[in-house]
């Protein structure tokens, strides 16, 4: 019990000020939903799911679930898509949800694409019952418990990438708005703020020979008032298996391993092993992803000769 009060505790503070998004160990699998202007990057319609359990041990710990899907739309050199997460944090949970649009710019050997995305993003706290204050009759918890509010959420990003490697800076939560919580009792309503963040991500395909590719990656966030970056190395065998290590400053190292299933068809997993002082409570972290791409062939045009002697078509 003595953790569910430090987890609530903590998510209740993390929440009042400005609560940082998500994270992903396998990030480089879906860079649509922090950052719009990669809709469209793969050339592909694509669709990418990640499932995360985060610092396990603890009653209340992060449980995030991410999906995205985007297409290529080449005849208006646009991509668009749809990206969606929901995030349960002790009694707090976030929901998000989102449209994108990038137009594509061809530049050099690759595309830059520039994208916004427009949406909603909604807080929600647990019924009254799944509260234990430390403190009994406590109004706050009276006047939050079974509550949900939601905003108008707006995010812009620049997207670079050809066949070796990508680039992207983005903004997200741009309006800021907060989050208003009012049940109509001499409680004055509490203020959830939606915190901007800043992204930056970038990835490298190195080439050691026809069957194995290193592929470098990193992703840096940032709320303003604290930053974390990720650093991984993925090795891929005859491009169908791969495992790699992550570091994520301060907080975790990281395995990662996945292969094609079949065809375009991919399951990762990933393990994180805490190296903070919540390792003393957390087993570690763990993280499913599974991926699909496919491209749409344009049918071959056949033509017909009906006259042999000068093969004239109709």
């Amino acid at each position: 019990m003595k953790k569910l009060f430090t987890i609530a505790a903590l998510a209740f503070t993390i929440s009042l000020s400005a609560q940082q998004d998500p994270q992903f160990t396998q990030f480089f699998f879906n860079k649509l939903w922090v950052n719009p202007g990669a809709a469209g990057a793969n050339d592909a319609i694509c669709a990418n799911l990640l499932g995360r359990n985060q610092w396990m041990g603890f009653d209340g710990h992060p449980r995030t679930m991410a999906f995205s899907a985007d297409m290529p739309i080449n005849s208006i050199n646009s991509g668009v898509g749809l990206s969606f997460y929901q995030d349960k944090l002790g009694q707090i949970s976030s929901t998000n949800v989102k449209l994108a649009y990038a137009y594509r710019l061809k530049l050099g050997s690759g595309r830059l694409g520039l994208g916004v995305d427009l949406g909603y993003l909604g807080k929600g706290f647990a019924d009254i019952g799944e509260f234990s204050p430390l403190q009994g009759n406590d109004p706050i918890v009276d006047q939050l418990a079974g509550s949900n509010a939601g905003t108008f959420d707006m995010s812009f990003g620049a997207f670079y990438s050809n066949e070796k490697l990508y680039f992207g800076v983005s903004a997200t939560h741009l309006t800021g708005q907060n989050f208003k919580f009012d049940d109509n009792t001499s409680v004055a309503p509490a203020q959830f703020g939606a915190a901007q963040h800043l992204w930056v991500m970038g990835g490298y395909n190195w080439e050691i020979s026809p069957d194995f590719t290193l592929k470098p990656a990193f992703i840096v966030k940032s709320d303003l008032a604290s930053t974390q970056v990720d650093i991984n190395a993925t090795a891929v065998f005859m491009n169908r298996f791969w495992g790699g290590l992550s570091y994520r400053l301060q907080d975790a190292l990281a395995v990662n391993v996945g292969l094609n299933i079949w065809k375009d068809l991919k399951l990762g997993l990933a393990y994180d092993i805490t190296t903070s002082k919540l390792n003393q409570y957390s087993s570690g972290s763990a993280e499913l992803f599974l991926g699909y791409c496919f491209k749409i062939e344009k049918p071959t045009v056949k033509t017909k000769f009906f006259n042999t002697r000068n093969l004239s078509d109709r």
